[in-house]
């Protein structure tokens, strides 16, 4: 479950330690942990001992993934192996969540529910968001992960509305916002700031953000901390700084994602990142939905693969350590209770590093959602929901509030 252990031996020993040495349970954690049987490259010397292409756990479900390419992604730093060119092709066809699954009457409820679509301009960029609930209540700002976009906080966004203006933007780069020449999180932040000035709440923010929407909250918590009250960071592993992890992670690209002949077919190539199964399949179609656009000869992917590559400041889960410790708000934590991305070592590492921080005085609550890996908003919805009113009520309790929290002295 650790990112930083990219070095075979131990993975190797984790496995054989969870499988009691043998071979075939070994080869079936593995096939749990990445969906698709894979080995690891030689740590020391960096190539393959197989006859593939390198490659990153890679987001399968952007319909990038070809043997043909490098992939990295930020999220794990685990390098991997395919055992073969085919196996890559057919992995990318598999879907693990079920369109038909009826969806539950609260999730046609949301959809239903009044939004508004509104663009501006930020830095010389057109961003998108989408807005509910009335005009001068708190403001509530929900930030997408990477490659996402506004709609996946849609189905969740309703259901805060009675008590907030609540907010999601399609981060530059993203969903129907427009693309940059470089990107960074502090231009994602100022993004945030932009939208939570103009979207028609009233006092300062509370922001939300999910993957990699979570690094973007920790870096506005950071930098923009005395104007917001409160950042909730969802599922964002801050990784303690690791020479292995970082030679893991280096280098590498996306090609131009596939253009898909309909909307149909572009949907049977949606995948989570990490891979995993959603019992929640009518919540991930809604996803996969508002993934795609239109362009000549069909649809394809919305998000700017350059997001991934063309990036300037933090990138790395581990560059975001300094910038955790500087968060001058209230935070909370909420991770998924089986995420395969945020281990002990993780919580760890978040909880040294806020224990230091401003933010510290307030206290820090740390959360996990039962039953939910790193998709929380997708895995456990209402648990998510239940959980977040539970750290904005804290935050405005009946009796003395939190202590405020003051920007760092240097």
């Amino acid at each position: 479950r650790d990112p930083a252990l990219a070095h075979p031996h131990r993975l190797r020993g984790l496995l054989g330690a969870a499988g009691g040495g043998d071979e075939q349970k070994i080869d079936a954690l593995m096939q749990h942990a990445f969906g698709e049987q894979v080995r690891l490259l030689d740590a020391a010397s960096g190539q393959a001992r197989i006859d593939a292409r390198d490659g990153i756990l890679v987001p399968l479900w952007l319909g990038v993934a070809n043997e043909q390419d490098v992939h990295r992604t930020y999220a794990t730093g685990l390098q991997v192996s395919y055992e073969s060119r085919t196996e890559v092709r057919d992995v990318a066809r598999e879907r693990t969540w079920d369109p038909d699954i009826p969806a539950p009457s609260w999730f046609e409820r949301s959809l239903s529910t009044p939004v508004e679509t509104v663009r501006i301009d930020v830095d010389g960029t057109s961003v998108s968001y989408l807005a509910w609930g009335a005009r001068g209540a708190p403001t509530l700002v929900f930030v997408h992960g990477g490659a996402a976009h506004a709609h996946w906080w849609a189905p969740l966004a309703p259901l805060f509305a009675d008590h907030f203006r609540v907010l999601a933007l399609d981060l530059s780069g993203h969903g129907d916002s427009d693309r940059r020449a470089v990107y960074s999180v502090e231009t994602w932040a100022d993004e945030v700031l932009a939208v939570a000035g103009d979207g028609g709440g009233s006092g300062r923010p509370v922001v939300v953000g999910h993957s990699m929407g979570g690094f973007v909250t920790i870096a506005t918590a950071a930098m923009h901390g005395t104007e917001l009250e409160g950042a909730v960071i969802i599922d964002a592993p801050v990784h303690r700084p690791d020479p292995e992890t970082m030679e893991g992670v280096a280098g590498g690209m996306f090609r131009a994602p596939k253009v898909y002949r309909d909307l149909d077919e572009g949907m049977q190539h949606f995948h989570l990142v990490p891979p995993q199964p959603c019992l929640n399949g009518w919540l991930v179609a809604h996803i996969a939905r508002h993934s795609l656009r239109a362009v000549d000869g069909g649809v394809t992917w919305k998000f700017d693969p350059g997001v991934f590559i063309r990036r300037s400041g933090a990138n790395r889960p581990s560059e975001y350590g300094p910038l955790l410790a500087r968060a001058a708000c209230r935070v909370a934590i909420v991770n998924g209770a089986d995420s395969t991305i945020v281990s002990d070592d993780v919580r760890a590492y978040m909880a040294e590093l806020l224990a230091d921080s401003p933010a510290a005085v307030a206290g820090v609550p740390f959360v996990e959602v039962p039953e939910a890996q790193h998709h929380v908003l997708l895995d456990q919805p209402l648990a998510l929901v239940t959980a977040l009113r539970a750290v904005f009520g804290s935050w405005r309790p009946v009796g003395a509030p939190p202590a405020p929290v003051r920007p760092p002295s240097d």
